[in-house]
């Protein structure tokens, strides 16, 4: 069972869950002790499940909590989206879906929750939030305050040092 630790687990596979990572990247990037790690490549490449692997990490210490961004809630929503991703994922860390809430809970209290920020001063909504792990998928899709700004939502209670994830994609257009 997973303790509240100042220190990032050294194991890959979270604690509970019967997935583990890619060999490769993916698993370079679940294993890289770093406050903030961002996974690039092309679609299909792993990146989102390694986001969703990663919020698996602590949920059986209580009080943690973990908030997965896209830019827009279709993003999160849509047909084979980021929610319905989560579904072939969390169940097997204990979890279960409060669908109306887009938040996953689990037996020792702590949560992840699905979150869109789609215009710039959507970010202020986070105001006095203290959040754990924060992740952002197709990062490039957010701008530098939005991403700037979760650095001050990323604190602790519960005891796991605050960490921040993304994945992008690469843009063509630069």
């Amino acid at each position: 069972m997973a303790t509240a630790s100042s220190e990032k687990p050294s194991r890959v596979r979270p604690p509970g869950v019967g997935l583990g990572p890619q060999e490769g990247p993916q698993e370079a990037f679940l294993a890289t002790p770093a406050d903030i790690a961002i996974a690039g490549g092309s679609a299909g490449g792993g990146k989102t499940a390694g986001l969703l692997l990663e919020a698996t990490r602590h949920v059986h210490v209580p009080g943690f909590s973990a908030v997965i961004f896209r830019r827009t809630y279709p993003q999160i929503t849509a047909e084979g989206g980021l929610w319905d991703t989560s579904q072939e994922f969390f169940p097997y860390a204990g979890g279960y879906p409060v669908t109306g809430d887009l938040e996953w809970r689990f037996p020792d209290g702590s949560t992840v929750r699905f979150a869109h920020m789609q215009r710039e001063d959507d970010r202020r909504q986070w105001d006095s939030a203290q959040i754990p792990l924060i992740e952002f998928d197709q990062l490039e899709s957010f701008s530098w305050k939005q991403f700037s700004y979760m650095f001050s939502r990323n604190r602790s209670v519960c005891g796991v040092q605050p960490y921040i994830r993304a994945s992008c994609n690469p843009d063509p257009d630069c």
